[in-house]
């Protein structure tokens, strides 16, 4: 807590997040939109936008980039002559930018599938704004009633399961659900949870197996070599 109020009372340390913030917001944002820009201008005949929750993206993204700025001239006194009234816009503006930033990272990291997808069936890939996952390297897509949603699971590597979720609630995965047969694996009714913990199971397991027959090749050459020095 002390350092949390130094922080805000020290000037510096506030223009130094401000510049931080001016610089990870706008180049994370243009990222964003390139990748965006791509899917606007795919040719895939399979592709989806929730347009409310990318207008919301977008939005939430230029107000941080807004309130970055604000926050920079309030450091050199553009919006407040007073001492006091500038300090303070500064640590609103500081605030916004941070929660703002905040707000929209998340929704990237962890609703990216809900937002817009498409599926290139030429290059082997279904894209979303977070990630790119190869046809190929889908494993198995479960159609999960409890949990009222469809999940995709897939490899990363050779020993990574990993998975993404499209909500059957949602328009994006309703339609993710009537072309998901496209990605080249049939959707399957079941329980993600229990299969997921299986498959991990059974992977960590292979992994196990295959990495005894190393460690005993390792421990006859220490043998042999002990051999020889006597």
């Amino acid at each position: 807590m002390f350092n949390l109020l130094s922080t805000i009372e020290d000037g510096n340390n506030l223009l130094i997040i401000s510049i931080v913030l001016l610089l990870v917001t706008p180049l994370s944002s243009i990222s964003s939109w390139f990748i965006t820009m791509k899917f606007k201008k795919t040719k895939s005949e399979i592709k989806f936008s929730s347009n409310p929750l990318l207008s919301t993206l977008i939005t939430i993204q230029l107000l941080s980039i807004a309130s970055s700025l604000l926050s920079l001239f309030s450091y050199f006194g553009l919006l407040a002559k007073e001492e006091d009234t500038a300090r303070i816009l500064l640590i609103v503006f500081v605030v916004f930018a941070a929660v703002l930033s905040a707000i929209w990272f998340s929704m990237v990291i962890f609703f990216s599938n809900q937002i817009w997808f498409y599926i290139e069936k030429e290059e082997d890939k279904l894209v979303t704004l977070g990630e790119t996952i190869k046809l190929s390297k889908i494993v198995k897509i479960i159609e999960d009633d409890e949990k009222s949603a469809v999940y995709v699971n897939y490899l990363e590597g050779k020993r990574t399961l990993k998975k993404i979720k499209f909500s059957k609630k949602t328009t994006i995965g309703m339609y993710f659900l009537e072309i998901a047969e496209k990605t080249g694996v049939k959707p399957e009714k079941g329980n993600e949870s229990d299969y997921f913990k299986e498959e991990v199971a059974k992977i960590r397991q292979a992994a196990l197996q295959t990495s005894k027959p190393e460690v005993k090749k390792q421990d006859v050459k220490k043998e042999e070599s002990k051999k020889e020095e006597k």
